[in-house]
């Protein structure tokens, strides 16, 4: 660290990660800071005809509900709780006709990592009797993606990893597909909620239920949400914006290290990586909801607040350090 000219971010989010962790020690930082959201070619992503993938598939448009799980095979992007919502959609709802798309994991893409997390997915899928609701679908070449994403009736992206960006339920949308996606990351705030569905994390029921509105007939208003993510997607605006920084860009110092110290009247806030529900705060790097009632009062309060109010406000020293170390809390520079 400390050598970058520049620095392109592709969220407004993963910005915020930035500034709010390598800026604390390079307070210079953020002048070099430029934010570059991912632009998608409306040309390519959009509905296209899906039958013939569809009858290599052997799926039938009309009776079957198609979900779509187009990611990457590994822990964290949400195949358990795909498979925790086939489970209940099958065996709760009675929806038979579910057929959920994965892609098949061929060899060069497996670790031994991959595959013990591969024989523990499909170990679950068995336990839960939904193995039949699951088809493996050939990894496809980019060319093809339109048609996978114009065959399904929901993309799903109840993962826990976190994303820069994340390119898939975006790529949905453009297509003509509804996506579900966790608050996690980027999908906490790239879109607004009426243009994207999204869950908590691990909120099984929260998925189906919104499953079960789009299969009873929710409108999905396709060009409005297109309209919307034109206008923040531009993928030509991307390709000028890259252009502007990368040949404006001068040699500039190399960034100063500088170890921030911190009174008691220091303002301190919740970070961009965490968030409440109800008396719980979610981490995007933890990967879990966690008790955090106090806080939840303290902020709710005053964005910003002080060591100083905590303490005023029945908080003990032990916590706020514990509220420190885990990053629910961070300094406030702004």
């Amino acid at each position: 660290m400390g050598k970058p000219d520049e620095i392109i971010s592709v969220s407004d989010y993963s910005c915020a990660v930035i500034k709010n962790t390598a800026g604390l020690f390079f307070p210079s930082l953020r002048e070099r800071m430029h934010t570059v959201i991912n632009g998608i070619d409306f040309e390519f992503f959009k509905p296209v005809d899906p039958s013939d993938l569809a009858n290599r598939l052997g799926l039938d448009l009309k009776e079957d509900f198609i979900l779509l799980h187009p990611h990457r095979p590994e822990e964290g992007k949400g195949l358990a709780e795909t498979i925790r919502v086939v489970h209940r959609l099958v065996h709760r709802h009675g929806l038979m006709e579910v057929k959920a798309l994965i892609p098949e994991w061929i060899g060069s893409m497996v670790s031994n990592m991959d595959s013990d997390f591969y024989n523990q997915m499909m170990r679950l899928m068995q336990d839960l009797d939904v193995d039949k609701n699951f088809i493996f679908v050939p990894w496809m070449p980019i060319e093809r993606m339109p048609e996978l994403y114009s065959l399904g009736d929901v993309t799903l992206c109840l993962g826990n990893i976190v994303e820069a960006f994340g390119n898939v339920a975006y790529e949905s949308l453009a297509c003509g597909t509804p996506s579900i996606v966790s608050k996690v990351g980027v999908h906490r705030t790239l879109l607004p909620d009426d243009v994207i569905d999204k869950v908590h994390f691990g909120d099984i029921d929260a998925a189906v239920n919104r499953i079960l509105e789009i299969k009873q007939g929710k409108r999905f208003n396709y060009e409005q949400v297109v309209e919307i993510m034109k206008i923040k997607m531009d993928l030509q605006q991307q390709v000028k914006s890259y252009g502007r920084i990368i040949l404006d860009c001068q040699k500039r110092e190399r960034l100063r290290f500088s170890s921030p110290t911190f009174g008691d009247q220091q303002a301190f806030k919740v970070p961009p990586w965490c968030y409440f529900k109800d008396e719980f705060i979610y981490h995007d790097f933890r990967g879990r909801f966690e008790n955090a009632s106090q806080l939840v009062s303290l902020s709710g309060a005053a964005n910003l607040f002080t060591k100083e109010e905590a303490f005023k406000a029945g908080v003990s020293g032990e916590t706020w350090e514990q509220w420190v170390e885990k990053t629910w809390i961070i300094p406030s520079l702004e």
